[in-house]
């Protein structure tokens, strides 16, 4: 199927989920438009157990049964969208997922308004608005056989791909404190340093425990992202304390105590911490979720210096994508 149909039937089904949102809909169409068979599709959403691998159980978080689908999908209907990137990691645990033999490629959790989606055999992840499904339709993609389009082949993919998560990340961010073009130059700050953390975590800056700073965060914050700016101003404080003179951070979870101080004074002025949402704070996990340290230093250092400029930071994924194209 063209790339250019795709993204028209997935416009066409974002409308329909505007007028009316409707979970069986939803799967439906999506699985039909990257190349499931209608009657597979059908028999799945009516727990045909020929067709439906899901065991046969539900919980007061869920809309309905969960729909598993053979070398393709398993599905899970969430009432709020709070829980659709915590229950990725349910689902991967699930031996339905883990056997072999079912050979399932993507994990999806769907909210009223938000979904999930994951890619098993690359391990990465997204939390986007139905909206934003037509913008990336490409990660579906090998659900319709065309593997090659969306396979992370060389390290300008990487650099690309960190581009546009932390472009989404920061535009959801500054959307949701009301920050206009003119005063983002405290968010600017703010990226800053989340980007080091991001790096010091994947290079063993802060500690030879993998993802240890992305692993607090998820572990000490709500699902709905109410008290992830308290999160950061504990941590910015501990990153700006040397070891020997925490006696007065006693308040502070000893989760956050555990990190090492950072010197160079990125952490020495109390600055902006922008308000999170659950959206917000599911961007930022899949953030955590890239490796860093396989970034371009060159591309790295220009989302450093240049966070919360979106032309640039554009410019760098055109750049990347047409030099590999060439």
């Amino acid at each position: 199927m063209a790339d250019g149909t795709i993204i028209v039937k997935l416009e066409k089904l974002v409308k329909k989920l505007e007028k009316k949102f409707d979970f069986e809909v939803l799967f439906c169409e999506l699985m039909t438009i990257y190349g499931t068979a209608k009657s597979y599709v059908k028999g799945a959403a009516d727990n045909n157990r020929s067709y439906n691998l899901a065991e046969d159980f539900i919980d007061d978080s869920m809309v309905r049964r969960d729909i598993a689908l053979k070398k393709r999908v398993y599905f899970r209907f969430l009432k709020n969208d709070d829980d659709v990137a915590d229950s990725i990691n349910q689902i991967k645990e699930l031996s339905v997922v883990k056997n072999t033999k079912n050979d399932i490629p993507f994990i999806i959790a769907a909210g009223p308004t938000t979904i999930c989606l994951y890619n098993r055999s690359e391990d990465d992840q997204i939390t986007i608005d139905y909206e934003d499904l037509p913008q990336f339709y490409t990660f579906l993609l090998p659900l319709t056989g065309d593997h090659s389009k969306v396979v992370i082949k060389s390290e300008h993919d990487a650099d690309v791909r960190a581009c546009v998560k932390l472009t989404r990340l920061l535009e959801t961010l500054a959307a949701h404190n009301h920050l206009q073009k003119e005063n983002l130059h405290s968010l600017n700050e703010f990226i800053r340093r989340v980007l080091f953390c991001l790096f010091a975590e994947d290079t063993g800056i802060f500690s030879k425990q993998e993802d240890i700073f992305s692993t607090t965060f998820a572990s000490l914050t709500a699902k709905d992202g109410s008290d992830c700016q308290h999160f950061f101003y504990d941590l910015f404080t501990v990153l700006d304390t040397p070891e020997d003179r925490r006696q007065n951070l006693k308040h502070i979870p000893h989760e956050i105590l555990q990190f090492p101080y950072v010197n160079g004074g990125l952490f020495r002025e109390k600055s902006f911490v922008p308000q999170f949402d659950a959206k917000t704070r599911n961007q930022l996990i899949d953030c955590g979720r890239l490796k860093w340290k396989e970034i371009s230093p060159a591309v790295f250092g220009a989302m450093f210096q240049n966070a919360m400029d979106p032309d640039k930071r554009r410019n760098m994924g055109a750049h990347y994508t047409s030099e590999k194209s060439t």
